[in-house]
Parts: structure tokens; C-alpha cells; sequence
């Protein structure tokens, strides 16, 4: 077997490498902890214009195709760094099942800002969480909670499951939307997450991931790449 990186996976590590090397130093963090920051957005931007967003995304969605391995390079090198850029919730967790089993109407809405780094998505799967569903028209009224939530103030939206008498359905929940409180704290490497109390919140059809029918393997095919990328950062 052959354990040697591809010229794409090097290629993909150096550059991160230089970018993190030049940008995060242990001053430059202790700043941002000082003001609260949970996202660097220097590093973010540098990574966006470094067409890095996109490294285990297809072509055909913006992405350069290189594979989720060549991804795992780049978040290796940003945990070495502690870079506080959000690789895992807004690639692994979001970009990648959007491209996966999203439409064609939200990957045109959501992916080329998430790839220029202008707009931010988020995901919230932890296990121990607990939310239910009830069809509501076209859509579905959410009642529950949701915990440690990256990016919970900026995202615009949150990939979270939800329980319904018919399976499980993945959903972009809006932060803003009515009937979600959220809540500040903070965790043991000092950013910022959130949680969310969710209060007949309703989300739109246009805002469905999945729905019953192929909600659970899609939620398992999305833990199974966050948990990967989590360990490599």
C-alpha cells in the first residue's frame, strides 16, 4: 500500500502551511482572544483567495477536486497553528453535504459565497442533542435544542437533524429566525459557541437538506466526515 501523499495533497498542505506560518502567530491569537473572536477573518479571506475552500469539493460545484483527503492536509496544518478558521464546521460539515445532497437551487445560493468567503454555513449534529420536527405545509415546525454551535452569531445558516414520525430530516436552520434563542459560551480552547433554543421554529421547503426518506444515511454519511476531519485538525 502506498501511504505517500499525491503532488495535489502536498501541493494543498505546503500552501496551507505557508499561509498559517505567516499569518498566525501566538500574538495575533492572544488578540483575538482578547476581543472574543471565534473567526479570524484575515486567515479565512487568505484561504479563500488561495482557492482553499474548495479542495475536497467537484469541479462541477467550484471546487478544485483534489478529495477529502487532500482536505484533511489543510486542516492538519490550521490545528497545528490553532488557526482559528472554521475548515471543519463550514467545509466538512456544510459545503460538502450541500454539494452531496443539496439542489441545484441551494448549491447556486449558498456555494460561490462560501467559496469567496463572503457568507458563512455552519453545522450542529452533536449526538446528545435532541429536536423534532412536525410537517407544517411544504415546510417543518422544529421544537428543541441544539448545542455547541460554531459560528452561531455570523452564520446564515446551521445544518442540524430533526426527529420526525416518519425519520429523520436534515435542515438549514436560519440563527435569526423566530423562535431561536440562542445563548453564548464558551469552550476550554476559548471559542465561542452557541446554543440554540428552538421554539416553533419553522423552516421553508427551499431550506430542506433531506428529507425522511434519506435523512438518517445522509446524517450518517455527513458525522462520519466530520468526525475524520475533527481528528485531523
Amino acid at each position: 500500500m502506498d501511504f505517500n501523499l499525491t503532488g495535489e495533497e502536498e501541493a494543498v498542505r505546503d500552501l496551507g502551511k505557508q499561509i498559517f506560518k505567516g499569518m498566525v502567530s501566538s500574538e495575533h491569537l492572544a488578540a483575538l482572544e482578547a476581543q472574543g473572536q471565534g473567526l479570524d477573518r484575515a486567515v479565512w479571506g487568505a484561504l479563500a483567495k488561495a482557492e482553499l475552500l474548495g479542495v475536497p469539493l467537484a469541479e462541477d460545484a467550484g471546487g478544485s477536486g483534489f478529495g477529502f483527503f487532500a482536505f484533511c492536509q489543510l486542516v492538519e496544518q490550521a490545528g497545528r497553528r490553532a488557526a482559528k478558521v472554521p475548515l471543519v464546521p463550514v467545509v466538512a460539515g456544510a459545503a460538502m453535504p450541500l454539494v452531496q445532497f443539496g439542489s441545484t437551487a441551494q448549491r447556486q445560493r449558498w456555494l460561490p459565497g462560501l467559496l469567496r468567503g463572503t457568507h458563512l454555513l455552519s453545522v450542529a449534529l452533536e449526538e446528545g442533542d435532541r429536536t423534532t420536527a412536525q410537517a407544517d405545509g411544504s415546510g417543518w415546525t422544529l421544537s428543541g435544542k441544539r448545542t455547541l454551535v460554531e459560528l452561531g452569531d455570523v452564520a446564515e445558516r446551521v445544518l442540524i437533524e430533526a426527529q420526525t414520525a416518519d425519520g429523520t430530516v436534515l435542515l438549514w436552520l436560519d440563527p435569526k429566525a423566530s423562535g431561536v434563542t440562542a445563548h453564548r459560551q464558551v469552550t476550554t480552547d476559548l471559542t465561542p459557541v452557541w446554543s440554540f433554543d428552538l421554539a416553533d421554529v419553522y423552516v421553508p421547503e427551499v431550506d430542506v437538506l433531506v428529507g425522511p426518506e434519506g435523512g438518517a444515511a445522509a446524517l450518517a454519511w455527513t458525522r462520519d466526515r466530520l468526525r475524520i476531519a475533527q481528528c485531523a485538525e
